[in-house]
């Protein structure tokens, strides 16, 4: 009775020279698109790292501006409490009258 290992070891040691030639091929061009392509990813790779830091230094420095933004709002507040209410009163306006539309 024949297995299926039986009938792999058979096919395997009664190859076909143009397959064995054939894989032998597919193999040296796998190496070379392998070897080809490497630099490619490795430069996609860096230029991703850059880009990822570029982007944290730009939200970094975008919480910062929030935070002095909230700061000077905060002594603005302070400083002039009548003229923040008014200007409230005056947006909750408009804004009532525009979604009252």
């Amino acid at each position: 009775m024949n297995t299926t290992s039986d009938s792999v070891s058979m096919t395997n040691n009664d190859r076909d020279p143009a397959i064995a030639r054939t894989a032998a091929k597919a193999h040296e061009t796998v190496d070379r698109v392998a070897a080809s392509v490497t630099p490619v990813i490795d430069r996609v790779r860096s230029s991703a790292e850059d880009a990822t830091h570029q982007l944290q230094a730009r939200a970094h420095d975008l919480m910062e501006t929030r935070d002095q933004w909230l700061d000077d709002m905060r002594v603005y507040v302070k400083e002039r409490p009548l003229t923040t209410i008014g200007v409230t009163a005056v947006v909750a306006l408009l804004l009532g009258r525009f979604w009252a539309r």
